[in-house]
Protein backbone atom coordinates (compact mmCIF):
# COMPACT_ATOMS: atom_id res chain seq x y z
CA UNK A 1 0.00 0.00 0.00
CA UNK A 2 2.47 2.56 0.98
CA UNK A 3 4.30 1.54 -2.16
CA UNK A 4 1.45 2.42 -3.88
CA UNK A 5 1.27 5.60 -2.54
CA UNK A 6 4.94 6.55 -3.61
CA UNK A 7 4.40 5.44 -6.67
CA UNK A 8 1.25 8.07 -6.83
CA UNK A 9 3.13 10.68 -5.07
CA UNK A 10 6.09 10.97 -6.98
CA UNK A 11 4.94 12.36 -10.41
CA UNK A 12 3.00 15.11 -7.89
CA UNK A 13 6.38 15.49 -6.23
CA UNK A 14 8.12 15.95 -9.33
CA UNK A 15 5.92 18.46 -10.84
CA UNK A 16 5.97 20.47 -7.71
CA UNK A 17 10.07 20.48 -7.53
CA UNK A 18 9.92 21.57 -11.20
CA UNK A 19 7.32 24.75 -10.63
CA UNK A 20 8.98 25.69 -7.35
CA UNK A 21 12.59 25.86 -9.24
CA UNK A 22 11.44 27.43 -12.34
CA UNK A 23 9.97 30.13 -10.57
CA UNK A 24 12.92 30.35 -8.56
CA UNK A 25 15.50 30.53 -11.01
CA UNK A 26 13.31 32.30 -13.84
CA UNK A 27 13.32 35.70 -14.06
CA UNK A 28 9.58 35.63 -12.05
CA UNK A 29 12.13 34.74 -8.91
CA UNK A 30 15.00 37.69 -9.68
CA UNK A 31 12.54 40.51 -9.24
CA UNK A 32 11.21 42.05 -5.96
CA UNK A 33 7.47 40.98 -6.52
CA UNK A 34 9.06 37.14 -7.17
CA UNK A 35 11.45 37.45 -3.85
CA UNK A 36 8.12 38.15 -2.02
CA UNK A 37 6.33 35.39 -3.79
CA UNK A 38 8.85 32.73 -2.69
CA UNK A 39 9.57 34.72 1.06
CA UNK A 40 5.31 34.32 1.74
CA UNK A 41 5.13 30.58 0.42
CA UNK A 42 7.60 29.18 1.82
CA UNK A 43 6.83 30.66 5.10
CA UNK A 44 3.11 28.79 4.36
CA UNK A 45 4.94 25.53 3.89
CA UNK A 46 7.49 25.56 6.29
CA UNK A 47 5.50 24.63 9.01
CA UNK A 48 4.35 21.35 7.34
CA UNK A 49 7.52 19.43 7.66
CA UNK A 50 8.05 20.15 11.65
CA UNK A 51 3.90 19.24 12.06
CA UNK A 52 4.41 16.05 10.22
CA UNK A 53 7.64 15.22 12.23
CA UNK A 54 5.82 16.00 15.78
CA UNK A 55 2.67 13.99 14.74
CA UNK A 56 4.97 10.63 13.53
CA UNK A 57 6.82 10.98 16.78
CA UNK A 58 4.08 11.17 18.56
CA UNK A 59 2.23 8.34 17.04
CA UNK A 60 5.31 6.28 17.57
CA UNK A 61 5.83 7.26 21.43
CA UNK A 62 2.45 7.15 22.62
CA UNK A 63 0.05 4.86 20.65
CA UNK A 64 1.91 2.11 18.75
CA UNK A 65 5.92 1.60 17.47
CA UNK A 66 6.28 2.30 14.05
CA UNK A 67 9.20 0.13 12.17
CA UNK A 68 11.58 1.69 10.43
CA UNK A 69 10.25 1.50 7.04
CA UNK A 70 6.74 3.01 8.11
CA UNK A 71 8.78 6.17 10.07
CA UNK A 72 10.79 6.81 6.58
CA UNK A 73 7.61 6.30 4.41
CA UNK A 74 5.72 9.06 6.62
CA UNK A 75 8.84 11.50 6.50
CA UNK A 76 9.25 10.94 3.22
CA UNK A 77 5.27 12.00 2.93
CA UNK A 78 5.63 14.68 4.60
CA UNK A 79 8.67 16.10 2.29
CA UNK A 80 6.22 15.19 -0.56
CA UNK A 81 3.24 17.59 0.92
CA UNK A 82 5.89 20.13 1.79
CA UNK A 83 6.44 20.40 -1.81
CA UNK A 84 3.28 20.15 -2.50
CA UNK A 85 2.25 23.22 0.06
CA UNK A 86 5.13 25.40 -1.34
CA UNK A 87 3.79 24.81 -5.22
CA UNK A 88 0.16 26.02 -4.09
CA UNK A 89 1.40 28.64 -2.23
CA UNK A 90 3.19 30.00 -5.34
CA UNK A 91 0.70 29.25 -7.78
CA UNK A 92 -2.15 30.78 -5.39
CA UNK A 93 0.15 34.03 -4.54
CA UNK A 94 1.34 34.28 -8.17
CA UNK A 95 -2.39 34.23 -9.29
CA UNK A 96 -3.19 36.79 -6.12
CA UNK A 97 -0.62 39.41 -6.93
CA UNK A 98 -1.85 39.42 -10.99
CA UNK A 99 -5.32 40.15 -9.71
CA UNK A 100 -3.98 42.73 -7.72
CA UNK A 101 -2.30 44.83 -10.62
CA UNK A 102 -4.59 44.09 -12.84
CA UNK A 103 -7.04 45.87 -10.97
CA UNK A 104 -4.83 49.11 -10.02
Amino acid sequence: MIYTIGLLLTPVYLVCLFISLKFLWGSEGKDERGRQISYMALLYSFPVFPIGYLLTESYHNYIQELSFETYRDCMLGARWLDFYCARRSYLCLEEENIKRESSH
